[in-house]
């Protein structure tokens, strides 16, 4: 079974053709619809299984993009399932309407867990607004935010107990969780670059300032269970690869920005290969390029093969 894992393609119909975003390097936003046809057609050649995406599918969250990312998507001649990033949850019910540009009832329908050939995979939102006053909100209220009312995102309470009945009821099924936001514990990436004052080195940076808030809580909830083998996320814009606690933890890179890979994964029986793929068109490649070549991993971010211990 192949299963190929995208993430934060940041898809923008606004946007002017040379827009481009600095975050640790360029992010072509006004390239990514094009970036993502192009993607759509490298992924087709290695015909997968399942096609996953690990959320920021859109830059800005709107009904355009929506519908752009899902007439792109549509091309894929793999299932494609996704769950949804922080960019994506920018508008009020973003979620509902993205689902329903996919063609799902709503969000519920659409990030309901699924199962594969003796595997599950099981889809979690960390991409709802906690504010400073503890309260957790779906959207982002853009003067809310520019009054520094919100300490970041969060995996909401509701979600958190849908996971934990999840794990419960299917203990002796592996699953692969996947998820916008990182978690691991460790991270030993040089932070160096990073385009936000507060984190221009990794001196002054922690790893769980690129997680969700509450990511000690989901480890826990996830240790408390060993059928969670594999855990995917974006968000970062860098490859990274942690074994933990006998669970992969893999950070995805930016579709639309340097390194512009994503992750295909190989299952036979218990035999597990995690590699990465580079973007076909080494043009956007070196457009996108800044000078920060730490999103590229270590060497051991490239690939991984291992044996799992199936339930």
């Amino acid at each position: 079974m192949r299963i190929v894992v995208i993430s934060d393609t940041h898809i923008s119909t606004s946007a002017s053709p040379d827009y481009k975003k600095r975050w640790v390097n360029w992010m072509l936003v006004g390239q990514a619809a094009d970036i993502s046809r192009r993607l759509v057609q490298d992924v087709n050649t290695l015909r997968p299984d399942l096609v996953l995406h690990a959320g920021d599918i859109t830059d800005n969250g709107d009904d355009d993009s929506f519908r752009t990312a899902a007439e792109i998507f549509g091309k894929l001649e793999a299932p494609f399932r996704f769950t949804v990033g922080a960019h994506d949850t920018y508008n009020p019910g973003a979620r509902d309407r993205l689902a329903a540009a996919f063609g799902y009832r709503d969000f519920s329908a659409a990030s309901a867990t699924f199962d594969l050939p003796n595997w599950r995979v099981a889809l979690l939102d960390s991409s709802w607004w906690l504010k400073k006053d503890g309260s957790e909100h779906p959207a982002l209220d853009w003067d809310e935010y520019g009054k520094g009312k919100y300490l970041g995102v969060v995996v909401p309470r509701q979600e958190v107990e849908r996971l934990s009945t999840e794990l419960r009821a299917n203990s002796q099924t592996d699953i692969i969780l996947v998820t916008h936001h990182r978690m691991a514990k460790r991270c030993e990436a040089d932070y160096t670059g990073m385009f936000y004052p507060e984190a221009t080195s990794k001196s002054n940076l922690t790893p769980f300032d690129t997680c969700f808030k509450n990511s000690e809580e989901i480890l826990k909830v996830i240790g408390d269970y060993d059928n969670v083998k594999m855990v995917f996320s974006g968000d970062a814009h860098m490859n990274e690869l942690i074994q933990q606690d006998d669970k992969l933890f893999c950070t995805v890179a930016g579709a639309c920005v340097y390194p512009m890979e994503y992750r295909v994964i190989d299952i036979a029986d218990d035999h597990v290969s995690v590699a990465k793929r580079p973007f076909p068109d080494s043009s956007y490649i070196q457009e996108s390029f800044a000078g920060n070549e730490w999103p590229m991993g270590r060497e051991r971010d490239s690939s991984l093969s291992f044996n799992v211990r199936r339930k």
